[in-house]
């Protein structure tokens, strides 16, 4: 039985509290249906007897089943599935005190019922089980003790046994189907819930590329930025003359270059950054707990192996980015200032030839780090 604890354990109080207000009901009943049979002079045991039989010792086991259910159900002793037993079982001994006492009334018969239906909550075949055996083995118990009591030689007892049998054994079916019925209504919820967030996660990514896109990477700059006092490193990638690309040998190959950047990018950066892909030809990776040398001797190395690659529908014209690299020192106070600061530093790499990677310095001024 898969157990929400926290759920569970509102419903095993709710259903004890019911429990003890059943218990008082049941007392004041029966001394009322006492004092009725009194007047009416239809007691054909001793008073006494009749109060130790009908009243005492009905009401001790109830409220005793209540205390003991109350302090199962509150104590940590005990695992989740044996307070969820401890509170239907309770409701059980209060239903068979009644069946086995007010047998004369024939609809007390299928008392049963209500903790064949209310064990439905905690999703337990086993304890829909174990109730309708209880409640079979009462119904039986209080065939016995009438026919020795008040309804000795009662042509009907044997039919209203019978039908109380067939009323729970039709209860315990239903309850079956129903559990049935909400396990599978769990498992779809779960699967619609899984679906909805495997959505969600997917549009975080860049369809083409597999990377981040926009809207998820400066979630994740935000984020970095407001929960951590380390260094952020972040790198804008521009590819150069990527129109041309696409002028020239088309869209689709193109695409095939920016997937090949892509390819490097997770290659390189995955397992220490994010890499994203902004828009376009252009690209973004954000760097943590790592130097500002550290990350731009890993883009060189990004931005060499793409400048060497081989694609096989340019006839031998290799490809190459500009990069800018800036790092949150302190005095940047917000991610589009950061982010604004490696642009300005890619756009100084394209005005000063291409194919390199600029550091944005802390005063804003440009230094150029030239390829070798």
């Amino acid at each position: 039985m898969n157990a929400n604890p926290t759920f569970y354990d509102k419903w095993r109080k709710m259903l004890i509290k019911h429990c003890l207000i059943i218990a008082c009901i049941v007392f004041i009943s029966e001394i009322i249906i006492s004092v009725f049979y009194y007047i009416a002079g239809l007691f054909v045991l001793p008073l006494p007897l009749v109060i130790s039989c009908y009243i005492i010792l009905p009401s001790i086991i109830n409220f005793t089943a209540v205390a003991a259910g109350r302090h199962i159900i509150l104590s940590a002793k005990y695992n989740e599935n044996i307070k969820n037993y401890a509170a239907i079982l309770v409701l059980c001994i209060l239903c068979a005190c009644v069946q086995c006492v007010h047998y004369r009334f024939p609809a007390v018969m299928c008392v049963f019922c209500v903790p064949i239906f209310l064990s439905i909550l905690f999703q337990s075949k086993a304890l829909v089980r174990l109730v309708h055996i209880l409640s079979s083995f009462f119904i039986i118990l209080s065939g016995v003790i009438a026919n020795f009591g008040t309804r000795k030689d009662d042509p009907y007892l044997i039919f209203d046994c019978v039908v109380a049998a067939i009323v729970v054994a039709c209860s315990y079916i239903v309850s079956k189907i129903l559990i049935q019925y909400e396990k599978h209504r769990t498992e779809y919820v779960k699967f619609c819930y899984t679906k909805q967030m495997e959505l969600s996660e997917q549009l975080k990514y860049d369809l083409l590329t597999g990377l981040y896109n926009y809207n998820a990477f400066f979630e994740i700059l935000k984020l970095k930025r407001s929960s951590t006092c380390s260094r952020l490193q972040l790198v804008v990638i521009d590819l150069d003359d990527f129109k041309y690309i696409n002028d020239t040998y088309g869209h689709i190959q193109g695409n095939e270059v920016l997937i090949y950047i892509s390819y490097l990018l997770k290659k390189y950066t995955s397992n220490i950054g994010y890499p994203a892909r902004y828009g376009g030809e252009e690209f973004v990776v954000l760097f943590q707990d790592i130097s500002i040398d550290e990350a731009f001797n890993i883009m060189e190395k990004v931005r060499k192996e793409f400048s060497e690659h081989y694609f096989e529908f340019s006839q031998g014209c290799k490809f190459t980015f500009s990069c800018g690299l800036a790092e949150n020192n302190g005095e940047l106070t917000s991610p589009q200032e950061l982010f604004d600061n490696a642009d300005r530093a890619m756009y100084l790499a394209k005005r000063s030839g291409k194919n390199k990677t600029v550091i944005a310095p802390k005063k804003y001024s440009m230094s150029v780090n030239k390829a070798l």
